[in-house]
């Protein structure tokens, strides 16, 4: 059996599938999954008869990537804002999480970091978790640029 591509053909039509601009979730996990079972039908209909539940359970999980991701009755998808990491050169999550905005009843984000994040080594000068995760020398070598 040969090795897989790189860049399997799934993984650039997953990225052109989940930028689309759907009206809602709804929208959304119509027509990802139809999208994808088209694409397959149209160009590789061996391929799509063959791998027909294949092609079903990733469009399922591209529809999750999509409702994990994009907000469309915020308007708020991947390329809406910058990229805020951090909080030297911008507001990061703070360009939301302010207090500034809120409901008709008066309800804001939290300002609370736990809410979406868990602090896995603060002030540590070699934290083992980068290791883990496998970042450690990426870190190392951006620092040093």
């Amino acid at each position: 059996m040969p090795a897989p591509p790189k860049r399997p053909l799934i993984v650039l039509l997953a990225a052109d599938l989940v930028k689309v601009t759907y009206t809602s979730e709804q929208d959304a996990a119509q027509k990802i999954p139809g999208g994808l079972a088209s694409f397959y039908q149209q160009k590789y209909a061996g391929v799509s008869g063959k791998r027909s539940s294949d092609i079903q359970a990733a469009g399922q999980a591209l529809v999750a990537i999509y409702s994990r991701n994009i907000f469309p009755d915020l308007k708020v998808a991947w390329r809406t804002c910058p990229n805020n990491l951090g909080h030297a050169g911008d507001p990061g999550c703070f360009r939301c999480h302010d207090e500034n905005r809120s409901t008709a009843d008066k309800k804001t984000i939290t300002q609370d970091c736990y809410t979406c994040h868990q602090a896995l080594a603060v002030e540590e000068t070699s934290p083992e978790i980068l290791k883990k995760l496998g970042v450690a020398d990426q870190l190392t070598s951006f620092e040093k640029h």
